[in-house]
């Protein structure tokens, strides 16, 4: 049966169900994408940490080596 032979209230119905449909699969996309991005955030942030306890570390052991009079 050809899209102009059915009835207009089955049509909306599946027009519908397909919109429903889609906004979930959008959402789930969109819960995935911000992981994915609060992943590398995380990591971003733990190497900044690292790099700053490194950076006091060595200002810290600097005098004691001599460096500074």
């Amino acid at each position: 049966m050809a899209d102009s032979d059915r009835p207009v209230g089955e049509l909306f119905r599946e027009l519908s169900d397909q919109t429903t449909t889609l906004v979930r699969q959008e959402l789930e996309l969109a819960k995935l994408e911000l992981a994915q991005k609060g992943r590398r955030a995380g990591i971003g942030a733990g190497m900044f940490g690292a790099a700053g306890v490194a950076g006091l570390y060595a200002v810290g052991r600097w005098p004691v080596r001599g460096g500074c009079a």
